[in-house]
């Protein structure tokens, strides 16, 4: 996945610490501007560290937070 496909659509980079297991949301703007917008969001993973505490062993994702506030659809008895 490129940092072009992350911000087209509108989602954020994910680090995922398997150490101290917090997950950081990053924008993928400031990383576009560096690198350009047809970098490998695999390449970033292996310069980067885990925001919180500095541990190398990470998981880059993306992720939405748009999506998570979409509430579940309800499944509603039917009206007879």
């Amino acid at each position: 996945m490129k940092l072009r496909d992350v911000l087209d659509h509108d989602r954020l980079l994910l680090v995922a610490c398997h150490d101290c297991h917090g997950k950081t949301p990053l924008d993928p703007a400031t990383f576009a501007l560096r690198l350009g917008v047809h970098a490998d969001i695999a390449d970033l993973q292996h310069d980067m560290t885990c925001p919180v505490c500095g541990a190398t062993d990470i998981t880059l994702g993306s992720h939405s937070p748009l999506d998570a506030r979409r509430p579940a659809t309800t499944l509603t008895p039917d009206a007879r």
